[in-house]
């Protein structure tokens, strides 16, 4: 009897508490930085609006207290990271917060704030002189990079005469995937780098995912393949991979 493929959701949602909460806040994470059809959206957030403040506190709970935390204050969440969450607030609820021992803390706008910019070409030393000043390199092709950027660092890299200018919709696409992954801990891990998987079967998955990604699950010796554009089922024949080495 033919094996049917099954999303990946399902499968995970068997997994512990932590890990349920985990792809909870993550895909909360895809769902405001994409598109519905997967395309990264050009532009940075709109500038923290009039009497209210960007604000970060640390933040170990789940989605559920997360949800309490933003309903009582009337709070917009901006990104969870590492632990901290940071919040757009007003002044009261920065009292609110310090009342109960949060301990809030201002953030810098400009420094946090970031950006996805087109660089070309994508020589070795523009890519090395935006890594230092803290750029991360999202996609790197033929023709030219995509970078993501606070406005200091593309401030910075602009005042010395590098062409950085905003991505369109649409000129940012992930790469289709293939992981093989075997356990728990793997899962665990492409999960916690942010890759959209779409359909898993037997330890194979199908996604999406960026060069940043790519290249940080393959660190850890997960085997992923850059395939074409997506099949509808595992047993179909596909165009033969490129094994994920470097870029694509």
């Amino acid at each position: 009897m033919e094996q049917q493929s099954k999303p990946v959701a399902g499968s995970l949602w068997t997994q512990s508490l932590e890990l349920r909460c985990l792809l909870c806040l993550i895909l909360l994470h895809l769902f405001c930085a994409r598109t519905a059809d997967g395309q990264v959206q050009a532009g940075v957030r709109p500038p923290v609006p009039e009497g209210r403040l960007l604000v970060e506190i640390a933040f170990e709970g789940d989605y559920l207290q997360l949800e309490q935390i933003t309903g009582r204050l009337q709070a917009q969440v901006v990104r969870l990271e590492h632990s901290r969450l940071f919040l757009i607030v007003d002044q009261q609820s920065v009292l609110s917060l310090r009342q109960e021992g949060l301990n809030p803390r201002m953030v810098n706008q400009e420094g946090f704030f970031q950006q996805y910019v087109r660089v070309e070409p994508p020589t070795d030393s523009l890519i090395a002189r935006l890594r230092e000043v803290g750029g991360q390199l999202v996609q790197r092709e033929d023709s030219f990079a995509v970078f993501r950027v606070t406005l200091r660092q593309l401030n910075l890299v602009q005042r010395e005469g590098i062409q950085a200018r905003k991505i369109e919709d649409g000129e940012l696409l992930p790469r289709f995937i293939e992981i093989n992954a075997s356990d728990d801990q793997a899962v665990a891990l492409i999960i916690s780098e942010g890759v959209y998987i779409f359909e898993a079967r037997d330890g194979t998955f199908l996604g999406q995912a960026f060069d940043y990604q790519i290249d940080a699950l393959s660190q850890h010796g997960l085997e992923i393949t850059v395939i074409s554009p997506p099949f509808d089922e595992f047993d179909q024949p596909r165009p033969e991979g490129i094994k994920k080495t470097g870029r694509p």
